[in-house]
């Protein structure tokens, strides 16, 4: 599992409170990366307005507020970038950097290895090009100290789940051959819809709004040079890449808008020179991060631990669910849905109670996400329990005892 946020909250001792406010604290980070970005390219002026975009940004309230890690993943992808980006500009000092908050963004999650990935593609054609091999060597150097030691160490062990120990890997968290013998073109398209849409939702209204008025501004004026996109995109593409492959969930869409912040925060600057126009995206922003802070907080994890601990008291041995962490958490064998049926649309509740007595697991963990999914499993067993409350993901526990 990656090391940096569990690290990053032991401070915290246990507090959820105080976990939450460090949180906060390393998430918001991303609020002067991003600034640093606009601002090498376009001037104070593009910083200024980029920060406020980014601090009152609804999506990144929410997710930063919670106890996730991919609040603080974001900020350290969008520091590697910037980082990046103007040690193409001011030396190999820079590149250090951007290759020190790659690594921990790895550390993060897994895929900020991609994140590490894409910016040494895009600096190494930047790099070639004026022939200057230091910057790669800077930008490797961390990568080879933390990154190489730390997959030494996870290869002697198993992923969660319980598989791939003494197999060389890039990840504690999933089985990635698992994941990928499941893909199909279907699947595929699938998932790419679906991260259209969480990209659509973490843009918002307000992103929505500049990205308008950008491409309106520009059609109209003359045309401008928008400053330089390679790494953003190399960055963005291979992210885009991992989920497509692995899986898509709302919040993913957050990294993927928060690399064109710093375009967004040049619109909003050229905007804001008619006194109207900025006091509408001011409102617009104040109200949309309003709404944001009103929002439930979510807690996705408390109900996944709470059923491990029932499951554990229970003694179950083997457990169907969607997300293989209640079975961690009992030291039980997961049987991932995902892997046996892939397409969310057949996983019915005829088909899990046949998958369940087939494979002949002790429990299933179902997740609600609406009242059709309450006591779907009725016919296979009771519901032995129920899980989380509203605003965190609710699960069902189903006990097939024999």
């Amino acid at each position: 599992m990656p090391v940096a946020y569990p690290l990053l909250l032991v401070p915290a001792g246990g507090d959820p409170a105080a976990a939450a406010w460090l949180t906060a604290a390393a998430s918001a980070l991303a609020v002067p990366f991003a600034a640093l970005s606009a601002g090498q390219r376009w001037g104070p002026r593009a910083a200024v307005w980029t920060a406020a975009l980014v601090a009152l940004w609804p999506l990144g309230i929410e997710v930063g507020s919670e106890l996730l890690s991919d609040g603080p993943f974001v900020a350290w992808t969008l520091g590697a970038v910037a980082c990046a980006d103007r040690a193409r500009l001011r030396g190999a000092g820079w590149a250090l950097l951007a290759g020190a908050l790659g690594v921990l963004a790895y550390f993060t999650r897994p895929e900020g290895l991609l994140v590490l990935g894409g910016i040494g593609l895009a600096l190494c054609v930047s790099a070639l090009r004026r022939r200057r091999l230091g910057l790669l060597a800077a930008l490797g150097a961390p990568g080879l100290l933390g990154v190489g030691p730390y997959l030494l160490w996870i290869r002697r062990r198993a992923v969660l789940g319980g598989t791939q120990a003494g197999v060389w890997k890039l990840t504690l968290k999933r089985n990635l051959a698992e994941r990928l013998s499941i893909l199909t073109p279907s699947l595929v398209l699938r998932r790419a819809g679906q991260l259209a849409w969480f990209a659509g939702a973490a843009l918002g209204p307000v992103g929505a709004a500049l990205l308008a008025a950008g491409a309106w501004r520009r059609a109209r004026g003359p045309r401008r040079p928008a400053g330089p996109w390679g790494l953003h995109l190399a960055v963005a593409a291979l992210l885009v890449a991992a989920y497509l492959a692995i899986r898509v969930d709302p919040r993913y869409g957050l990294p993927l808008v928060g690399l064109a912040w710093p375009w967004l925060g040049r619109t909003a600057a050229e905007l804001a020179r008619d006194r109207r126009l900025r006091l509408g995206l001011l409102a617009l922003l104040l109200v949309c991060a309003s709404v944001a802070t009103l929002r439930p907080r979510r807690a996705d994890k408390a109900p996944l631990r709470a059923a491990g601990l029932a499951l554990r008291e229970l003694g179950a041995r083997r457990v169907l669910a969607h997300d293989s962490r209640a079975a961690f958490y009992a030291g039980a064998q997961p049987e991932h849905l995902l892997l046996h049926v892939p397409d969310r649309a057949d996983q019915t509740p005829t088909r899990v109670i046949a998958l369940a007595r087939e494979l002949g697991v002790d429990a299933v963990v179902w997740e609600v996400h609406g009242p059709e999914d309450r006591d779907a499993l009725r016919a296979l067993a009771p519901v032995r329990a129920r899980f989380g409350d509203p605003g965190e993901v609710q699960l069902e526990l189903y006990w097939l005892a024999r």
